[in-house]
This record gives structure tokens, C-alpha cells and sequence, in this order.
């Protein structure tokens, strides 16, 4: 769940099965933990593919999501019959939580995890090297560049079908937009320290992740790398860069 500055809650449908903390919610407190779950676009984006990796309830961010206003910055969780779960309070506020227990509070930029009835434990974000490039602006950058293939590819595809009303053979996609492609990746490699030109390979051949299939991408010792999302190539260049320092 997450509650977004207006107060608004969101909640996905109910995921049934290995959703403890040593579980698959292990994959929802790492996420949020290190700072990828910080609006609700980053909770819609990771809540969709959570779906579709584990579960396959919702055919878009539509079916899976829904969503109410809180009263008061309060939420009653003693009619919750959630095995797990899990909410995140990016109202920049203090959010109130009534459990059997009684009365939790939850800080701002932390999640609460909650047990049917009762509190679980609270956990706040990792710290984060200040100076390193945000995983936040490194997604929008690389999802402008998708949106952008994308429509010069649609209009090529357009003019290849007007051919007849079109008399030209030098009008493409590539020339009704201004874009600086390579120097966007060429400036991101810099950034990311990314020697091994992982980002290209992203976007030109796995198609901004949506060609990745599972063992496309591995280690020294064999083990996969995702490279299905911008997100989880930046956690891995991050990881890559930490380990060298």
C-alpha cells in the first residue's frame, strides 16, 4: 500500500502466498529500502511487475490498483485480515495506524508491516550516497528515451504506409524528432560508471528490457543479472560500482 501526499491511499489486490518478510515481501522491504518505492509511479511500476514476475492477477496497473482518501491521517487495520502488509507513508506526514495493539504511529518516508490485526515492525530507507546519480532521474531518462524509439519507430511505420500520398524516400521518424540518443546514453554509461556498456545493450538489443528473458544476462559464476527493467540495471551498475570502491 501507499498513501500519497493528498492522503490518498492506494492498495493492490490481495497477493496470496510467501508474502512474510523472509518471503517474497522480502522483495517489497528491499525494494523500499533501498529508495525504489519513493511516489506512487515507483509503486505502480513495482507493484505491476511484482504481479506479472509472481502472481498474474491483473492485466494492467488499473485492475491491480485501487484507491481511497484517508480521514484524518488515520487507518483502522483491526478488521485487516492480510496475512502481510505492507504500507508505505510518502504523505511527508505522521500516519496513525489503530491495530489490536493499539495505536501505531508511522513517520514519514518509512513502511509499516502489519500481521492480520497487529504491528509488525517499521522500516525506514537506507541512507544513500547523496553524490551518486538517483535511481529516480536514471528511470525518467531512460524512459523518455524508450517513449521516444518508440514513436519514431510509429511514424516510421506511418509513412512507410503512405507511401502513395508521401513522394519522398528521406522522410523518416528519425528526421520529425530532435533527438541526442547516443549522447544520453554516452552521458549515462559516464555517470553509472558503466565500462562494460551495459546500458546500450539495455536499450539496442534486449529493447529497453523487453526482450530479456531469464539466463540472457549472467555473471563470473553463472548467475543471472536482471536486465528486464531500468530499474533493476541501475541496481546492478550501483552494486557493480560499490563493489569496485
Amino acid at each position: 500500500m501507499f498513501i500519497d501526499e493528498m492522503g490518498r491511499h492506494y492498495q493492490t489486490l490481495e497477493f496470496n502466498g510467501d508474502m512474510y518478510p523472509e518471503g517474497r515481501g522480502g522483495t517489497v522491504i528491499e525494494k523500499y529500502e533501498d529508495g525504489g518505492i519513493q511516489s506512487y509511479r515507483d509503486y505502480e511500476r513495482f507493484s505491476v511487475g511484482f504481479d506479472r514476475r509472481y502472481f498474474g492477477y491483473a492485466d494492467s496497473a488499473d485492475e491491480l490498483i485501487s484507491s481511497f482518501m484517508l480521514e484524518g491521517d488515520c487507518v483502522d487495520y483491526r478488521k485487516n485480515w492480510t496475512d502481510y502488509l505492507y504500507v508505505i507513508n510518502g504523505s511527508g506526514r505522521m500516519i496513525k495506524a489503530l491495530t489490536e495493539d493499539g495505536t501505531i504511529e508511522i513517520p514519514a518516508a518509512h513502511m509499516g508491516v502489519f500481521e492480520f490485526q497487529n504491528f509488525n515492525q517499521l522500516i525506514q530507507m537506507k541512507r544513500t550516497n547523496t553524490a551518486a546519480f538517483p535511481k529516480k532521474k536514471f528511470v525518467e531518462i531512460i524512459d523518455r528515451l524508450r517513449e521516444s524509439h518508440d514513436l519514431k519507430d510509429h511514424i516510421d511505420k506511418l509513412i512507410r504506409s503512405k507511401r502513395d500520398v508521401i513522394d519522398t524516400d528521406f522522410l523518416s521518424g528519425s528526421g520529425l524528432l530532435i533527438c541526442h540518443e547516443s549522447s544520453v546514453i554516452e552521458l549515462l554509461e559516464f555517470v553509472m560508471n558503466d565500462q562494460a556498456k551495459g546500458i546500450e545493450y539495455f536499450i539496442y538489443e534486449l529493447d529497453y528490457g523487453r526482450a530479456y528473458k531469464a539466463g540472457m544476462v549472467t555473471d563470473d559464476c553463472g548467475n543471472d543479472i536482471d536486465y528486464g527493467s531500468a530499474e533493476t540495471v541501475y541496481e546492478f551498475l550501483r552494486k557493480t560500482a560499490d563493489n569496485k570502491n
